[in-house]
């Protein structure tokens, strides 16, 4: 049985003591098994995608490209693309089906932020 023991030390009018807790942890362990078997299944759905796929925090900062997003976009590593969105308007320009360039502000990614 997985356990978490804590101590902690008293000070009292009689001495010092140590207050020890022992707790059984099992469930929260599979709770992280199950946690970490969801984001391997998550991992390989978005690497196995044929579709190019970005992953972005709220601030704009690019996390996560799969392989096929660097691939069309012709990177060869996650290094090369871990860009704030506003500086890949120096190295992307993005348009319409009607071929209207789009500014930054219109980019998907930059509407959902």
């Amino acid at each position: 049985v997985p356990i978490e023991i804590g101590l902690n030390p008293i000070e009292t009018a009689e001495g010092a003591f140590v207050l020890a807790s022992v707790i059984d942890i099992s469930e929260r362990k599979r709770s992280e098994q199950v946690l970490r078997e969801s984001e391997e299944r998550l991992q390989t759905i978005i690497e196995n995608l044929s579709e190019g796929l970005v992953i972005s925090d709220l601030n704009g900062q690019l996390l996560h490209w799969n392989r096929p997003g660097l691939k069309m976009l012709g990177f060869s590593s996650m290094e090369e693309c871990l860009l704030k969105l506003p500086e890949f308007e120096k190295i992307f320009e993005l348009s319409t089906l009607d071929g209207s360039v789009l500014k930054l502000e219109e980019w998907p990614l930059a509407r959902v932020i």
